[in-house]
């Protein structure tokens, strides 16, 4: 299971309240965000409500068939006295399904936050009374590291002003799942979309993590259009133009190989994948990517490996088989590329790199770069000098 991490609930209160009808209270928040509500209504307050929550606004009134993916959810329930409540639409199984066989799974919102959807507008049927500010709150996700003040753009047209506020919210809006995901459609996140996320993240926020997180995701969790699977490339070149980080991406370097899809070059020079590659991402890859992620907890095991990939044990030593490896050589494999990397920084100490490779003791490092490269590891760190 798949969780949104370094992302906050952060309350709003609304910037309108009307009543556009008999027994209906209109909220309006200004702008989108995914998010509930938290209502506390009047003491000793009864009987049935029903809460719209809309991002199309239609006439005075929220949009209730939408066009597109733009969105609308209902929620119903009773009035509970003064008991403060929150409240949101029932779960979308598409973007909340955790494996279906052919997507990967949906980023999941924390399960004590409540259902959180898309929306700007509230409508509420039978609210008792008149509605305070005080008495309706949104809670609005976003990432919990986002920096407001880290970019800023003023002219003197005030359309480029707009466009600028438009864009640079768009980004903020669309933190709340801790990775860059398709908005409410999937909850999961794609390639190309990811990489164009990441560049207009960089320009209105100065967060590198956000994209790494969504880079070792989509190391795990290919998605099925073959044009996608290059842009993991663009990913960790802008990665590394913005940071200058080679030691984050070297020991993603070798499994950042495959997305090349050089395998699926035909006669013709032409990428195609066939129905077992658009269905499957590479099992090695994936395993790597997750190993290359726990490397530090020292916790690496088959066992987790298979977890973290919903599969038994056996299916993942099945699946290694037909690729003619098992989990130790890939655990190597993958140790002996970041180490080379790590030791080739002067910062790093030996038992930093013991570390960050999951080793327990220094020792054991020495003793495994020995057996890889056949010299021990300040040997081969004075050899390159």
């Amino acid at each position: 299971m798949l969780n949104a991490e370094r992302v906050e609930l952060v309350e709003q209160k609304p910037v309108e309240i009307t009543n556009p009808a008999k027994g209906t209270v209109l909220i309006d928040f200004g702008k989108v965000a995914f998010g509930n509500l938290e209502i506390t209504p009047p003491a000793g307050a009864k009987g049935d409500f029903k809460v719209h929550f809309g991002e199309k606004f239609k006439n005075g009134r929220i949009d209730r068939k939408p066009p597109g993916t733009v969105r609308y959810s209902v929620a119903s329930g009773k009035w509970d006295g003064k008991k403060s409540m929150v409240i949101g639409p029932a779960a979308d199984k598409k973007n909340t399904q955790q494996g279906n066989g052919f997507d990967p799974p949906a980023i999941l919102t924390p399960k004590e936050w409540g259902v959180i959807t898309p929306f700007r507008w509230v409508e509420i049927e039978g609210w008792p009374g008149k509605l305070d500010v005080r008495d309706i709150t949104r809670r609005a996700a976003f990432s919990a590291d986002w920096d407001e003040n880290a970019s800023h753009f003023e002219s003197s047209d005030e359309t480029l002003n707009r466009i600028w506020d438009l864009c640079k919210y768009s980004i903020k809006a669309t933190t709340f799942a801790g990775v860059y995901v398709d908005g409410d459609r999937e909850r999961i996140p794609y390639e190309a979309d990811s990489y164009l996320n990441q560049l207009s993240h960089y320009y209105t926020d100065d967060d590198i993590i956000f994209a790494r997180d969504t880079f070792d995701y989509l190391m795990k969790y290919a998605t099925w259009p073959t044009e996608w699977a290059s842009h993991m490339i663009f990913i960790a070149h802008a990665d590394w133009m913005r940071t200058g980080d080679v030691e984050w991406l070297a020991p993603r370097y070798e499994s950042l190989k495959g997305r090349l899809l050089l395998d699926r070059v035909g006669e013709d020079g032409l990428v195609k994948s066939n129905a077992a590659q658009i269905k499957k991402g590479d099992i090695v890859q994936q395993i790597q990517s997750v190993i290359i992620q726990n490397l530090p907890s020292g916790k690496v095991s088959d066992n987790l490996i298979a977890k973290e990939l919903n599969l038994s044990e056996r299916s993942l030593q099945r699946k290694l088989k037909e690729k003619g490896t098992t989990f130790r050589s890939e655990l190597d494999n993958v140790r002996e590329m970041a180490a080379i990397q790590y030791i080739k920084n002067p910062v790093n100490t030996m038992s930093d790199i013991a570390f960050l490779l999951g080793f327990s003791e220094q020792s054991a490092f020495s003793r495994a770069f020995k057996k890889w490269m056949g010299t021990s590891p300040m040997k081969y760190r004075n050899s390159i000098k």
